[in-house]
């Protein structure tokens, strides 16, 4: 999984240093502004999993930057944390009413702090998975598909673990086998189902990685597989094995002989494809 995105809108350098430091050496990515404006720009160019939230800030206080944050298109579903030396009942009911998640008293607990940053990106990213899968259950549904995605994924999974495949990446294969037909809702788009799945992907929010792999879950052209990362290439071989797996080995054993003759099938997959196409001819 990719590190998490955190941004920190501090404008005592100090306390800025002393956070980001602490949160980078866990393993989180950290972008660091001063002020709201600034705040809002950055996260209307990139994706952040958290906001830690200072309340003096020069221009807009805290407060104010909140709300905004919460009327932002980019930003309104993020968790904030405001971090502030002034916890009198009224600021801290003020932040919450501003649309804050949670408020920590400096001098800080770092280990609070690392703790309550980790429970709420989780819960966010589990929040997202609900309804990416939500969605995507309903794509399979209208196009009557649902047990093909699922013989789909199921595949990935075994030749994910037969290939050692790294506890990450089988995570991204999954991802983009449950989602790999969603543009056979549009049968007619000109660039294909794969490009239309892969924007969908994109649209509900699914990384680059996983949009790659449902791109190139058919076919992927000569030449291509040197400008994509290194990483995902075993993947994409495991997706269209899987696919080509449901779509045409198990409806034609034969078909899945001779490309055996001919020596199609990588050696890793023999063992695993063998005991399926056998036990259904």
């Amino acid at each position: 999984m990719p590190k998490a995105k955190v941004l920190i809108i501090e404008d005592d350098p100090n306390s800025a240093k002393l956070i980001s430091d602490f949160l980078k050496v866990h393993g989180y990515y950290i972008v660091c502004v001063t002020n709201g404006k600034t705040a809002l720009q950055e996260v209307a160019k990139e994706a952040f999993d958290i906001i830690l939230l200072d309340l003096r800030l020069p221009g807009q206080n805290g407060f104010m930057v909140a709300e905004h944050l919460r009327q932002s298109s980019f930003a309104a579903p993020l968790p904030i944390i405001v971090i502030s030396a002034y916890t009198d009942k009224q600021n801290k009911l003020r932040a919450y009413q501003a649309g804050v998640n949670y408020f920590l008293s400096k001098p800080i607990n770092t280990r609070e702090l690392l703790m309550i940053v980790k429970n709420l990106i989780q819960q966010e990213r589990e929040k997202i998975l609900s309804v990416q899968r939500n969605i995507g259950n309903n794509i399979e549904h209208h196009l009557g598909r649902t047990h093909h995605t699922l013989q789909v994924v199921t595949h990935c999974s075994h030749l994910a673990q037969l290939m050692n495949v790294p506890s990450e990446d089988q995570t991204l294969l999954l991802r983009a086998a449950e989602f790999h037909d969603a543009g056979l809702l549009n049968p007619q788009c000109p660039e294909g189902h794969e490009q239309l799945s892969a924007t969908i992907a994109r649209t509900l929010g699914l990384s680059e990685d996983v949009a790659t792999i449902i791109s190139y879950h058919h076919y992927l052209p000569e030449g291509e597989a040197n400008k994509l990362p290194a990483n995902l290439l075993p993947l994409i071989e495991i997706m269209q094995m899987a696919e080509k797996t449901e779509e045409i080995y198990r409806q034609s054993p034969l078909t899945f002989q001779e490309d055996l003759q001919k020596n199609l099938i990588p050696s890793p997959f023999l063992t695993y494809l063998s005991e399926i196409i056998s036990t259904e001819s």
